[in-house]
């Protein structure tokens, strides 16, 4: 709405456009947040030494969004072998 220059919605329009939204396409949504969401907490642990820890959270993140947690970690070479 802010980008459109429209105003913003209320909270009961959010909802109801959210509720909108097909289930599989909030699922799927909610899918990528997570696996963002592991992946920093995997980032936070692997940089706090807690190494099983960012081991699950980073493999949580792989599972549920390769494509995504498998680019970050090659990118910024984050190896526990290392």
């Amino acid at each position: 709405a802010r980008r459109s220059s429209q105003t913003e919605p209320t909270f009961e329009e959010f909802v109801q456009m959210e509720q909108s939204v097909p289930l599989l396409t909030r699922w799927n949504r909610t899918r990528k947040e997570l696996a963002k969401i592991l992946y920093k907490s995997g980032v936070v642990s692997y940089s706090r030494q807690e190494l099983s820890r960012a081991f699950l959270n980073l493999l949580g993140s792989f599972l549920l969004q390769p494509s995504y947690s498998g680019k970050q970690v090659f990118r910024k070479g984050i190896a526990p072998w290392t």
